[in-house]
């Protein structure tokens, strides 16, 4: 990274932050995402939950929305066990994968949080395929708010990122790099918003 940035040309970094390292960056708040996400299931009544993501990483994007899930599960006394932690990338085919194997279990999780909504809908599709009920068995939560989350059924509830507003700091901050030679150092961090749709079981009787 440091390579790359003492190239005289201006860079602008997204999804990641580097503390002490001058670099102009944009990213979302992942952490506030995770923990958004575990209140609202925490809220709907689910005490046995699950993550799902690509969690043998490096990378903060997902570190951060693990620990804001385990966190925002914390704060009410729930644990997030590991076998309730389902390590698989984020595309659709393993999430069909994994959502075989989530209803194969004897005791599976009320509800998931998934690191992206492609993966969601693969566990959702899994499950579904094994007889297990989305939301009734299992609820689903993703992360991105992909186009896609309209067209499954149930439709997805998930954590919303505004792409829009992140492309668009991105080319501000670089075009203000462009005029100004000294201007090399900024990091923005946008917001995450909770998306209510239809895939989240309301447990509280």
């Amino acid at each position: 990274m440091r390579q790359l940035l003492d190239f005289q040309n201006p860079v602008v970094i997204l999804d990641r932050h580097y503390p002490g390292l001058q670099a102009l960056t944009v990213d979302v708040d992942d952490y506030g995402g995770g923990y958004t996400a575990a209140r609202h299931l925490v809220q709907k009544g689910h005490r046995n939950v699950g993550f799902a993501g690509p969690v043998i990483t490096r990378a903060d994007v997902i570190l951060n929305r693990l620990e804001g899930f385990r966190d925002g599960l914390k704060e009410s006394g729930l644990p997030l066990p590991e076998e309730n932690i389902f390590s698989c990338p984020t595309p659709y085919v393993f999430g069909l994968a994994e959502g075989r194997k989530i209803a194969a279990l004897r005791r599976r999780p009320t509800a998931i949080f998934s690191t992206m909504d492609t993966l969601s809908i693969g566990i959702m599709e899994g499950l579904r395929e094994y007889g297990v009920c989305v939301p009734g068995e299992v609820s689903l939560i993703g992360f991105d708010n992909w186009i896609g989350c309209d067209m499954v059924s149930p439709k997805l509830t998930t954590i919303a990122q505004n792409l829009t507003e992140k492309v668009r700091n991105a080319v501000d901050i670089l075009m203000r790099a462009i005029r100004d030679p000294k201007y090399r150092s900024e990091h923005i961090t946008l917001g995450t918003e909770l998306i209510r749709r239809s895939s989240v079981a309301d447990l509280n009787g």
